[in-house]
């Protein structure tokens, strides 16, 4: 298996690829989406939002947008494959 390339998005930025899982520790909150980890700290409000993506995008091809908005800090979009 290949190694997880590290990486954190700034606003504006995006992400795509395979929604692998969401995990967190005592520090980070990652989500693992295609050859990458994003990591965003635990304590951010982000980090609740990202909790809650395993059981809606599970195995599918997404874009992830993160925006510069408190109340909408992530886009999701479903892509096909």
């Amino acid at each position: 298996m290949p190694k997880l390339k590290k990486l954190s998005l700034e606003p504006w930025e995006e992400a795509v690829g395979i929604f692998k899982d969401a995990r967190c520790d005592d520090s980070n909150t990652y989500l693992l989406l295609g050859d990458y980890r994003i990591v965003f700290p635990a304590d951010c409000p982000e980090a609740s939002i990202l909790k809650n993506l395993r059981k809606r995008f599970l195995s599918e091809k997404i874009a992830v947008l993160r925006t510069d908005c408190t109340r909408r800090p992530f886009l999701f979009k479903r892509l096909k494959t």
